[in-house]
């Protein structure tokens, strides 16, 4: 059957989360921005909006799958996106993100400091 969008989803707003806070921890202690808990709440917002940008088509599709059970497994993922992309336009597959990206600031700035 292939990867779901669930899997799909969820692997790239991993992604973004790990490598994005990482490169911008890297890029604003090289240009001696302070460091501590500042700095982490700062890095971690920053791997929240690329987590945001880059995961939530994946997470509409996920969304309207569930939603929509029977209707979009019948079409397929691309077919669906495809649907979506005719009838709501290109900014549908960013529909929920500023939800998305309160819920992922509020976590990755408690997961990143206490990993810190």
């Amino acid at each position: 059957m292939g990867l779901g969008p669930n899997i799909v989803r969820t692997s790239i707003v991993n992604s973004c989360e790990v490598a994005m806070y990482d490169q911008a921890k890297q890029v604003l202690l090289t240009y001696n921005f302070f460091d501590g808990p500042q700095l982490h709440c700062l890095c971690a917002t920053i791997a929240s909006a690329f987590a945001t940008f880059f995961g939530c088509p994946a997470d509409v599709l996920r969304t309207r799958t569930i939603a929509n059970r029977s209707s979009a497994l019948a079409l397929g993922y691309v077919q669906l996106a495809k649907s979506i992309y005719r009838k709501e336009g290109f900014f549908a597959f960013w529909k929920g993100s500023n939800a998305l990206f309160a819920r992922l600031a509020c976590w990755n700035s408690a997961m990143f400091m206490a990993l810190e």
